[in-house]
């Protein structure tokens, strides 16, 4: 699953504040935090890296899934 690291890179302020600084609705940005949007838009990234003082790799987290039983890849993906 891959989730946007709001909370930890926020630093104290609060949603609010981030909205001011992006433009970008607080509760769409609750949204993204708590991972209940289905998607994010580069624009609204670039606004929530250029807020927070941090690069897309620091914003971005991929975390395994807990119903995964295996770590083999999937069929018809290559490895190389």
């Amino acid at each position: 699953m891959i989730i946007l690291n709001i909370d930890k890179l926020l630093d104290g302020h609060s949603y609010y504040w981030l909205a001011q600084k992006t433009g970008i609705f607080h509760m769409t940005i609750q949204r993204l935090a708590r991972s209940e949007s289905r998607g994010v838009q580069w624009k609204t990234l670039d606004r929530l890296c250029e807020a927070l003082g941090c690069q897309p790799g620091e914003l971005i987290v991929r975390r395994r899934n807990e119903t995964t039983k295996t770590s083999s890849p999937s069929k018809g993906h290559s490895s190389q």
